[in-house]
């Protein structure tokens, strides 16, 4: 603990300091070539007093005292001997410098007292704040460790979940007798391809949590990426209309990985189909909107539960209204928004005042320059905006 008390170092340096000074000073004193009056020799003692009293303690300042007191009586004030040390008034000199040298000495003892009580309240302040720090660090530690845990757990229960469902099936239409038929090398096929995907979930988890997802971002088109996500989507969004709308002037174009994008839009495209009662439409749009392209999928379902809209993007959750044999670990729409903004982009969602839900996708826009209808001429410049924040 830090202290302010004077070391012995400190206390032999004041022992040889003041007496020196006042040996010096009564010297000056003496000397003819200074013409000096009592009560400058008075005023100049006296603080000596104060000095050695401050930083050496009563015990030097008492020395002081009464060097002064006789220094002042047999050198300073004539008649020098035949003076009487306590004649007159002369006590009130050795009275009035013992008074300053004690009232010096109990003001330092009490602002040592003070400072002391202070420092040890710092420390302690500084202690308390050293271990709530190292709580807090625990408690973090802690926090990520049971996330990992509750990640871990939600993972296992739905690859177990997932998994075994179509690994029943496959491995029943395997050992058929007589073998599979065509039909039910079909289904295997189907079965295997649900597999394939849980698996490329997973995968792309963690490449996402290991900062290993690689990014090419690339001039694109906003009807390159609609239409490649239209197909990829494929039988999962059969029996849904679907109303694909792009901007009626110019080209919308991006600066984004085509293949990560298409993955996302997919993915909200095959959601908003599988959430969905059958025959409702589902719109799926482009247009530029604050210096960013923005691709925007809405449908007409029961919408997102507003306890869940908080929470949507977590990984594996999946909502109250989900049917229980529906396919899925809940990992497309944590993976789509990691996707997002690893180009820079976001990815939200909110309900719709008309009902049903409304995911925004918004990426980098390009700046296309020079004739629009000759995109692969070589008067076209191409340049990127900023990234769009995430939100």
């Amino acid at each position: 603990m830090r202290s302010i008390v004077p070391s012995r170092e400190q206390k032999l340096v004041s022992w040889v300091l003041w007496p020196g000074l006042f040996v010096a000073a009564t010297l000056l004193f003496l000397s003819e070539d200074v013409e000096l009056r009592p009560s400058q020799a008075v005023l100049a003692y006296l603080l000596m007093v104060v000095g050695a009293s401050a930083s050496g303690g009563h015990v030097l300042g008492g020395v002081l005292v009464l060097a002064s007191y006789a220094a002042f009586h047999l050198a300073i004030m004539p008649p020098y001997v035949e003076q009487r040390y306590f004649g007159g008034s002369a006590w009130i000199i050795l009275v009035a410098f013992g008074l300053v040298a004690f009232a010096i000495n109990e003001l330092v003892r009490r602002w040592r007292n003070e400072a002391e009580r202070a420092m040890q309240r710092a420390d302690e302040v500084e202690r308390l704040a050293a271990e709530r720090e190292k709580l807090m660090r625990d408690a973090q530690h802690a926090e990520a460790l049971r996330e990992a845990d509750r990640l871990k757990g939600a993972l296992l229960a739905s690859i177990s979940h997932d998994l075994r469902t179509p690994l029943t099936s496959i491995r029943a239409l395997a050992s058929r007798p007589g073998g599979p038929t065509s039909h039910d090398l079909a289904t295997i096929q189907e079965e295997a391809e649900r597999l394939t995907t849980l698996v490329e979930a997973v995968l792309d988890w963690s490449r996402v949590q290991g900062g290993a997802l690689p990014i090419r971002p690339e001039f694109n088109t906003a009807d390159d990426l609609l239409d490649a996500a239209r197909r990829a989507a494929g039988g999962a969004i059969e029996g849904h209309p679907l109303r694909v709308q792009l901007p009626d002037r110019g080209v919308l174009a991006g600066t984004f990985d085509l293949v990560l994008s298409v993955r996302i839009v997919a993915n909200l495209l095959e959601n908003a189909a599988k959430y969905t009662p059958p025959g409702t439409p589902i719109e799926l749009r482009a247009d530029r909107v604050d210096g960013a392209m923005r691709v925007t999928v809405r449908d007409h379902g029961g919408g997102i539960a507003s306890d869940e809209l908080p929470i949507i993007f977590e990984p594996f959750v999946r909502g109250a209204r989900t049917a229980p044999d529906t396919a899925g670990l809940g990992l497309g729409l944590a993976i789509a928004r990691e996707f997002a903004r690893a180009q820079g982009g976001n990815l939200d969602a909110t309900n719709r005042a008309e009902g049903g839900a409304e995911f925004t996708l918004t990426l980098p826009l390009a700046r296309v320059s020079g004739d629009m209808n000759r995109i692969s001429g070589s008067n076209v410049q191409i340049t990127a905006e900023q990234p769009v924040p995430a939100s």
